[in-house]
């Protein structure tokens, strides 16, 4: 017994051998047997039709590539594996956004199958539909790209956020519970330290001797003012400004990210148009190559 192909079992579902020998089909899990003219074209297809209706893509890739034995270029047949390739039950299933925004993908090694097997009068049919698989991933794939841009620029500012609290642990507390900044801070005691070291200059010049005390205690409280400003008020204006540095970097990146975006949208957009003309090529085609393989009594 030769396993040429798979098939699903009409009895239990299970998997369908071919015997070549009886010439029948013998099913591997009930023993069910079908004859050859069982699985006639008429058959087939039906059998096709209801698995693409059940989404059941694989089941109907094989009915499909049966059928394809016996006529390599049969319309129908080379029509519902392009649908599987893409996974999907009709030609108006199509749509160019994804479906139930889940990200397209498609078979291209049966697309190319196809497209081998197409007749020439076929072959302008099933090349826009290649054609729609092809922009309907491009589309997917920028979607998928502006969507994880939109995630980075959310992480981005999740860091900005953060950094934006961080900033205000180096803001300094006066006793009445107020915060300055830092920045400002030192701005004030430099201004009172230049003060103090004026006043101690004015009283040596004006006073000599006899202001000398006065002088080294303005010099005293102007060189510990400076010693503050140094040691304790400077560090966190340095900190805070690394921390602006970064947030200013940051947006920076932001909007680096969202001009990426307005890329990829524009792209999609555009890609949305053509699908649109290209299904609208393709349903008119399908309607006219439907209507005459109707009126052909296939």
């Amino acid at each position: 017994m030769d396993r040429i192909t798979k098939h699903q079992c009409p009895s239990c579902g299970g998997s369908l051998t071919i015997d070549n020998g009886k010439q029948m089909y013998c099913c591997l899990s009930c023993g069910s047997t079908y004859d050859y003219e069982y699985f006639r074209e008429e058959k087939l297809h039906e059998m096709g039709e209801k698995h693409l209706s059940r989404e059941e893509f694989m089941a109907a890739a094989d009915v499909y590539k049966l059928i394809l034995k016996k006529d390599p270029h049969e319309f129908l047949a080379l029509k519902g594996l392009m649908l599987v390739a893409g996974n999907f039950k009709s030609v108006k299933e199509i749509t160019p956004e994804d479906k139930d925004g889940v990200s397209f993908s498609y078979d291209p090694e049966l697309v190319r199958e196809v497209l081998d097997g197409a007749s020439e009068e076929d072959r302008e049919y099933f090349k826009t539909f290649k054609e729609i698989y092809t922009f309907k991933k491009e589309r997917s794939d920028n979607v998928s790209e502006a969507e994880a841009l939109i995630r980075q620029k959310r992480q981005i500012s999740e860091v900005i956020s953060r950094n934006d609290k961080l900033r205000y642990q180096y803001y300094m507390t006066d006793r009445y519970g107020a915060q300055h900044a830092p920045k400002t801070v030192f701005t004030f005691l430099w201004a009172m330290d230049a003060i103090h070291a004026i006043l101690a200059l004015l009283i040596g010049v004006a006073y000599g001797e006899e202001g000398i005390v006065a002088t080294i205690l303005f010099a005293v409280i102007a060189l510990v003012i400076a010693a503050i400003n140094l040691i304790v008020v400077f560090p966190r204006v340095n900190k805070i400004m690394d921390i602006d540095k970064t947030i200013r970097e940051l947006y920076a990146k932001i909007a680096e990210l969202e001009e990426q975006k307005k890329a990829f949208d524009h792209k999609v957009e555009k890609l949305e148009a053509d699908i649109r003309m290209l299904i609208y090529e393709l349903l008119k085609k399908d309607r006219v190559i439907m209507g005459d393989l109707k009126k052909a009594g296939k």
